[in-house]
């Protein structure tokens, strides 16, 4: 079956780095993949930011049309980190309004080394004495229950492709522990349903500190330049299945 310009659809879900935030939709890593598709556009609808719940009923809904359409999943930077000092839980993403002021001043301070340097070590060691006093800042065992409701209600509507991006990297040592943990559970569910597995926070880690800038804007989101790197890692894989659909 040969499909149009006008017939190919991705469907982007997750969270609010899929809209560009703070910078906006056409900053956005998922856009400038999609840009990357000069021979053949395709529509871009968005999800986010988006709670497992909004997630699976955005599947659920048949208004959607997910069949032989391209998916693409970039969750798990708000999962990875339950119960924390950020008070985030599984149920629901905070705004991306919130700890701004908070995330910016660390930035600022951050951008002096032998500050940011001691702010790490101190975030560090309150991380690993709470974890050592029994607190649990990341549950694999929930975290994959979950993802595997939401990867099959995915499955269910039988999309040409999925491309499920792992969690990214973030601007804080004891987020990244719990991320690094994430992912590893993130894989291996993506592998199970037969999706696709793009490591984006091994290409941000890679890329972090080259060029001169900084892949963030604070502690938890992405600066111009790390959405540029996101959406250069995502734009082959989605040129891949592009082609792929064009094809069949």
């Amino acid at each position: 079956m040969s499909l149009s310009k006008e017939d190919i659809t991705i469907h982007a879900v997750g969270g609010c780095h899929i809209h560009g935030y703070p910078y906006g939709a056409d900053k956005a890593f998922i856009t400038l993949a999609a840009n990357r598709l000069v021979e053949q556009p395709v529509q871009v609808l968005r999800l986010a930011p988006a709670s497992f719940r909004k997630v699976d009923a955005y599947f659920d809904d048949p208004a959607n049309q997910i069949e032989g359409q391209i998916v693409v999943v970039q969750m798990g930077n708000h999962e990875s980190m339950t119960n924390s000092w950020r008070g985030q839980t599984l149920a629901e993403p905070a705004a991306s309004s919130q700890n701004v002021d908070a995330d910016h001043m660390q930035s600022r301070l951050r951008a002096m080394p032998l500050v940011g340097w001691a702010l790490d070590l101190v975030k560090v060691a309150v991380f690993l004495a709470r974890e050592f006093s029994g607190h649990e800042f990341f549950q694999p065992e929930v975290f994959s229950a979950r993802m595997n409701q939401t990867f099959a209600k995915i499955a269910a509507r039988h999309p040409a492709r999925v491309i499920v991006l792992s969690s990214l990297l973030a601007n804080a040592p004891e987020l990244n522990v719990c991320r690094r943990r994430l992912n590893l559970v993130l894989r291996d569910r993506t592998r199970d349903f037969g999706f696709d597995y793009v490591d984006a926070y091994e290409a941000l880690d890679g890329a972090n500190g080259r060029g001169g800038g900084s892949l963030f804007c604070d502690a938890l989101h992405l600066s111009e330049q790390g959405q540029a790197v996101l959406g250069d890692t995502l734009a082959g894989p989605l040129q891949a299945a592009v082609r792929d659909l064009r094809q069949r």
